[in-house]
């Protein structure tokens, strides 16, 4: 707007001195001819000049506040410069102390994390030695109770009563795994085979739960098989959480065998507790001649 303005005053100066340079002109020509116009004419050339004059003014007057607020401008924009720096200086060197503060919580993380994990490995090793500890001194209590006991046996007397007694033995019955063809299989006294039966998977092993009824390992289950008229009949069956490659029976417990522990169980197939682990390899259990040596209750709950 102001832009506009000073162009049209530029244009009005411009008419005024092309006016002035005519009336002189006039003048001149009249100042030889006619005199009467001469004073007329030299009024208006006066006027001209008062009006060139005011314009000038005015131009003037419209310039200085221009440069003025220019100026003024030019100034806010250094300052606005200056802070603007610094500013950005000031985040610079907040942005580093704060890139040095996650550094430093980083590495001390990272060292919290390094104890928490060298803690967490002494703890499995005091765990694994405690447990090694447990279990071996089980092991030396069991075999000093089964000393003790054979020592009681070879010491002690028998005592019998002289009276006559009548035995009737009943038919001879044996029972056998085939574990090639998974099935049990009953044999008459001349071990000819009168009856089978087919299980799962391959019968590992078996042991007597009463006269007419036998447990046999399958796989990773109990399968419970009764004798009947020369005739063999599947029972319920006890499902495992392991394989089972080995049974025996003692006072309505079942004692189980899995390829690295030794596990006892009741006749309804509840957990007892755990006797013996070793799971340092695939197959860690002890031989003692194919049977599992029990003594006497040695746990009433899991361990």
């Amino acid at each position: 707007m102001l832009l506009l303005l000073l162009l049209l005053l530029l244009l009005l100066l411009l008419l005024l001195l092309l006016l002035l340079l005519l009336l002189l002109r006039l003048l001149y020509y009249y100042y030889y001819y006619y005199y009467y116009y001469y004073y007329l004419l030299l009024l208006l050339l006066l006027l001209l000049l008062l009006l060139l004059l005011i314009l000038l003014l005015l131009l003037i007057l419209l310039l200085l506040p221009t440069t003025t607020t220019t100026t003024t401008t030019t100034t806010t924009t250094t300052t606005t410069t200056t802070t603007t720096t610094t500013t950005v200086h000031r985040k610079s060197r907040d942005f580093k102390n704060l890139s040095v503060s996650t550094e430093n919580t980083l590495s001390q993380m990272k060292q919290c994390q390094t104890y928490q994990e060298d803690r967490m490995k002494s703890l499995k090793v005091s765990y694994k030695e405690h447990e090694r500890l447990i279990v071996d001194g089980l092991l030396i209590d069991m075999r000093e109770k089964i000393k003790y006991l054979l020592a009681a046996f070879e010491k002690s007397t028998i005592k019998e009563k002289k009276e006559e007694l009548n035995l009737k033995q009943a038919p001879l019955k044996v029972l056998v795994a085939d574990s090639k063809n998974k099935n049990v299989k009953l044999l008459n006294q001349q071990y000819r085979v009168v009856s089978h039966l087919d299980v799962r998977d391959k019968p590992l092993d078996m042991c007597l739960i009463t006269p007419t009824e036998v447990a046999v390992a399958v796989h990773d289950e109990v399968q419970f098989i009764t004798v009947s008229q020369s005739q063999l009949a599947k029972g319920r069956k006890l499902k495992l959480q392991h394989y089972c490659t080995g049974i025996a029976h003692n006072q309505g417990d079942l004692y189980i065998c899995s390829d690295t522990a030794l596990y006892k169980i009741t006749l309804s197939g509840k957990l007892v507790c755990r006797l013996y682990e070793d799971s340092s390899a695939d197959f860690t259990g002890k031989n003692h001649g194919g049977f599992i040596l029990i003594t006497c209750v040695i746990c009433t709950e899991i361990f």
